[in-house]
């Protein structure tokens, strides 16, 4: 656990630490919990904390600052009267200070709950919360049953707000007990119980919290859960919330994830919402966003949003869901931004970063969504469209891509140049035919080309070489000689030498030579490239190349392959993660196969991407351009020209007529620059240069509908008129318009990207989230991986720790704590 506190930084690790590194730059003490204080403050004391409970492992941490209570944390004046305030200080399980804390972390064990002193540097304990052992009446216990039972529920959640303390339990392998939820009231000196069947309230108070408490006693007016599977809870105050007679104090609003959904517990009631898809939907992180709330469900993988959950008099199944896959989730009222999931099942984690924008993390990496203006709920119909996500892992930071995104490209933070990536050995056949195996063939070396000659069915000369699982990698193969009927070629996991199947087709029944392209994404840690001839022929390859493609980083997963060499990749700044591409030329570019994302009908299309001009544009530019081979076809394009000392084109053909648009670029030279360009179905074109709008005219509507075109970028479809005086990043097609402050606040995010030693990286070598924690003050998210914990401020990296984060991480006003 991280904490950052008085200008002292403490963490609370799980595993017992010895004495080390003995300094005034780093003091490490232990206690006897598993947990140690790491400060880099310079401080030359640091007392050690000396604790006598049992052993336990980190299940969550939480921040309670008393000063965001209702009445500003006064109520720590009014109880002096409390069994705990009066009882015997300097215990195993109560500290030397009598007044709650203004600030406490609260760390949940297995089975107990310790309240730690944040208003001390040292923080030392000052109360814990055991469950009962063996040997004890576990009734008696307020968290009830724990170590030495044969029924044990685990701890999984704490939370605090207005003088009352809420514990969850994991019930589901035990049992349905009681004590499944437990609320515990500082100013009422009482507890109370919930689990799936029934409540309870615990006789007698606080004092008698750990094994005299004197059973409890049935209060059914209390409501009951859904489920008595816990996994965690929130806390919120709503405005006009009822007040409790007893304290004086708003009651809080509880949400609770269980096994079956998420729980709403307030004044008027307990009240359920899942989305009736089964009879079990177990929920593991909620969150609260104003008056909606927003759960991870486990079983299809989506995260749900529920509106108005916290205003409800009823359970309810009324939902809008992110997406986790390019076809959508599950059921009605879907948004259609994408949750980034390509890999595992979890564990799942959410962070509200305010009522408009939540971050999600899985193992394949983070999603960032900010929501847009369209809220309405359409049962059946996809009513969200507006909504933007970033994704970032450890390989990559998209940026913000909006709406209906169609692909994102140019993105990556590996400068290696592509010209060395080639995987395959002896692909050109200059004097020999080394590196390929035969499979029912006959090969020969011809000049400067590999013959494969029939020898049996399906002849075939194959290679293997290297993949990363879930990476599409390019293919470019040239016929020399076609002897027979066809050539084929596939790629993929299978050995052509053991198995009769056929992996990916990268082309099927070629009869005529020539410069063949494909794409196929890798399976396995070892994939394989095959040639073939039909029976009674040969097929003469001279060239057989593999090289990583270059990826789309939205889930439509639709990638560019190298024509040439490909592109040159640099930072895009000293020091900076985020990388540029760059050296095109007419043989050297990037080609999609067609893709109908990139059929954008006559509907809205937005076209966004970061641009640097080495120098004056002297000749006709391409940014990128979608057309198929007959220059009649429809066609949509972005491109320089040098008149006016460079403009900006935005370009639209079909049905024989021209359509463009196009600005200035004088002021823009030798840096970067963001550029938005917007076509509507209305005809409004628009383009925008760092979140500016530059200009905008009305045009006739085109159909960009073309089902035999290819995507280029840095050249035409002809190969000509090459960006070799351009350098790209961060380029993105979307279906859905942002709006001009979207696209002032994108650009005012995306640019922190491209300074000097700017980080956009999760930090390490893991993509599996295991924590995410916000700081609603300094607006900063921290997410926890196995390699450390990565601080971002809006899309850039901050800061980063380099020990592991296993549980959770609490984040408060420049307090962290971490586990």
């Amino acid at each position: 656990m991280t904490v950052n506190f008085s200008n002292n930084k403490f963490n609370l690790r799980e595993k017992l630490k010895e004495l080390e590194r003995p300094s005034i730059e780093n003091l490490v003490t232990k206690d006897k919990n598993g947990v140690y204080i790491d400060t880099i403050s310079g401080s030359t004391k640091l007392e050690s904390i000396d604790k006598t409970y049992h052993h336990s492992s980190v299940q969550d941490v939480f921040i309670y600052d008393t000063s965001k209570d209702s009445d500003g944390g006064a109520w720590r004046k009014r109880t002096q009267n409390t069994s705990w305030y009066n009882e015997t200080l300097g215990t195993a399980t109560r500290g030397t200070r009598k007044e709650f804390p203004a600030v406490a972390v609260i760390v949940a064990t297995v089975d107990d709950v310790i309240i730690y002193d944040g208003d001390d540097p040292d923080l030392p304990m000052w109360m814990i919360f055991e469950s009962g052992h063996s040997g004890n009446a576990w009734e008696n216990y307020y968290l009830g049953r724990g170590t030495g039972f044969s029924f044990n529920p685990d701890v999984t959640g704490v939370a605090m707000l207005n003088a009352t303390l809420v514990v969850v339990k994991d019930g589901g392998d035990v049992g349905n007990y009681t004590e499944a939820y437990t609320e515990i009231d500082f100013l009422s000196d009482d507890a109370l119980h919930r689990d799936s069947s029934s409540a309870s309230r615990m006789n007698r108070n606080i004092f008698n919290r750990n094994g005299t408490a004197g059973g409890y006693y049935p209060d059914n007016t209390l409501g009951s859960l859904r489920d008595y599977d816990m996994q965690s809870v929130v806390m919120t105050v709503l405005p006009n919330a009822q007040i409790d007679t007893a304290t004086g104090l708003p009651i809080p609003t509880v949400v609770v994830s269980t096994g079956g959904g998420s729980c709403v517990i307030h004044p008027d009631g307990v009240f359920d919402f899942n989305d009736s898809l089964g009879s079990t939907r177990p929920v593991t992180s909620t969150v609260i966003r104003g008056n909606d709330i927003v759960h991870w469900n486990i079983n299809n993988g989506t995260i749900q949003q529920f509106f108005d959950a916290l205003t409800s008099s009823a359970d309810s199944t009324s939902k809008v869901k992110y997406n986790y896959s390019v076809g959508g989730g599950h059921g009605t009222c879907e948004n259609i931004t994408a949750l980034l999931r390509n890999s595992g099942n979890g564990p799942y984690h959410i962070a509200t970063r305010d009522s408009k924008s939540i971050a999600t993390g899985a193992q394949s990496g983070m999603s960032v969504f900010v929501d847009g203006i369209d809220r309405d709920i359409v049962n059946n119909n996809p009513s969200i469209f507006d909504t933007r996500v970033a994704y970032i892992t450890s390989e990559y930071n998209t940026g913000w891509m909006h709406g209906d995104i169609r692909g994102a490209f140019l993105i990556s933070t590996d400068s290696r140049t592509v010209a060395g990536r080639e995987l395959i050995t002896n692909g050109t056949f200059d004097d020999h035919i080394g590196g390929w195996s035969l499979y029912n063939s006959v090969l020969s070396h011809q000049t400067d080309a590999i013959r494969v000659a029939d020898n049996g069915s399906w002849s075939k000369a194959y290679q293997s070489f290297a993949t990363e699982v879930g990476k599409t990698y390019s293919v470019k193969i040239t016929i020399k000689t076609i002897s027979g009927n066809a050539a084929f070629a596939y790629a993929g996991a299978q050995n052509p030498a053991q198995l009769s199947g056929n992996d990916t087709a990268i082309f099927s029944s070629i009869t005529s030579t020539g410069t063949y392209y494909g794409l196929f994404t890798a399976t396995n840690a070892t994939s394989y490239i095959e040639v073939t001839s039909d029976s009674t022929s040969y097929v003469e390859y001279s060239e057989i190349s593999v090289k990583e493609a270059v990826q789309d980083r939205s889930l439509k997963d639709e990638a560019f392959y190298y024509a040439g060499i490909g592109p040159t990749q640099f930072p895009v700044d000293n020091g900076a993660d985020l990388v540029s591409f760059s050296g095109f030329s007419d043989s050297n570019y990037l080609r999609q196969p067609y893709h109908s994302g990139m059929d954008f009908g006559t509907g809205d299309m937005s076209v966004s991407f970061w641009m640097k001009i080495d120098g004056n544009i002297s000749n006709t530019a391409y940014v990128y351009d979608r057309q198929g081979s007959s220059t009649t076809g429809n066609r949509h394009a972005i491109y320089l020209a040098s008149g006016n000392n460079g403009s900006l084109f935005f370009y639209f053909y079909s049905g024989g007529g021209v359509e463009t648009y196009a600005t200035n670029l004088n002021s823009h030279k030798d840096k970067w620059v963001c550029y938005t360009c917007n076509r509507s179905n209305s005809g409004l074109v628009e383009i925008y240069m760092n979140g500016q709008l530059r200009g905008s005219a009305i045009l006739a509507v085109k159909d960009l509908t073309n089902t035999i075109a290819e995507t280029f970028i840095a050249t035409r479809f002809s190969a000509q008129s090459s960006a070799s005086q351009q350098s790209f990043a961060l380029l993105k097609f979307s279906a859905t318009i942002p709006t001009s402050e979207q696209i002032k606040q994108i650009y005012n995010d995306e640019k922190y990207l491209f300074q000097e030693n700017a980080k956009a990286l999760l930090y390490g070598s893991s993509n599996a989230i295991t924590a995410l924690g916000y700081d609603e003050v300094t607006d900063q998210l921290h997410v926890g991986t196995s390699s450390g914990r990565s601080d971002f401020q809006g899309l850039r990296r901050i800061n980063n720790t380099t020990t592991a984060v296993t549980t959770a991480i609490s984040a408060h006003d420049g307090l962290i704590v971490e586990h």
